[in-house]
């Protein structure tokens, strides 16, 4: 008997996870004993994170969650937004991404404006707080986990000659480039890549025209000819050693 799932099944999954997703968010938004503000407020909101991306943000393979710790805070906040407005976890092919929406949503300051997600902006009950910049400081002031055990199978020496292409702007080491809002990619779990390559290779991730860095990706993807290439590459990067300023 096969075990693929039927087509009306997957779409049943991904239903229930943005579901949950927005159960989430109420539940997340009516609690009442968070500090007021700063890094104490973030870290007590970071507890929503960790059923997903872990309790010291290592993140989970099952859950689809990658790490996050050490991650600069200027790429935190700005996928927090991305997620935040619908530029990215709007795809129904993105199961992580669509889970990772309405958890970011969560996030009550700066308010989203309904109408129009794509420019969040603060109103009265805000104060001038900002959860979501108080959050991604707070993730990237978390130590850089452990690199995961490798789960796919690849030839990094192939995905070294791969590499070229994303070192202009990921730079030689992978330790990203702020300039150029290239995030560091050294160290990322071989899965977590290889997942994020197929995304913009297929137009899942990358294809909205507000995501400027998104849609260069998106290029370089499309410009890498097999599976195979995905995965050789996604592997030279995992095994390259962690290197994230902030």
């Amino acid at each position: 008997m096969s075990t693929t799932a039927s087509p009306l099944a997957t779409k049943a999954i991904r239903l229930l996870l943005a579901a949950s997703g927005l159960s989430a968010v109420v539940l997340a938004s009516s609690s009442c004993t968070e500090p007021a503000a700063g890094p104490a407020r973030a870290q007590a909101r970071f507890a929503q994170c960790t059923p997903c991306h872990g309790d010291n943000g290592e993140g989970k393979a099952l859950q689809i969650a990658p790490a996050i710790a050490g991650l600069p805070s200027w790429y935190v906040e700005q996928q927090l937004h991305h997620f935040r407005s619908g530029i990215r976890g709007s795809h129904f092919d993105d199961l992580g991404g669509m889970r990772m929406k309405p958890m970011s949503i969560a996030l009550p300051c700066p308010r989203v404006r309904p109408a129009d997600l794509a420019n969040p902006m603060k109103d009265g009950d805000c104060e001038g707080r900002d959860d979501v910049k108080d959050m991604a400081e707070y993730v990237a002031s978390l130590p850089s986990p452990p690199r995961m055990a490798a789960t796919i199978s690849a030839s990094p020496t192939a995905g070294r000659q791969l590499f070229a292409a994303c070192a202009a702007c990921h730079g030689a080491d992978g330790g990203g480039n702020p300039a150029m809002k290239a995030p560091p990619i050294a160290g990322h779990a071989d899965w977590y890549v290889y997942t994020q390559l197929k995304n913009f290779k297929h137009g899942v991730r990358g294809s909205n025209p507000k995501d400027t860095q998104g849609m260069i990706m998106a290029g370089i993807a499309k410009g890498l000819p097999d599976d195979a290439s995905l995965r050789n590459l996604a592997q030279f990067v995992s095994e390259l050693p962690v290197r994230r300023p902030n």
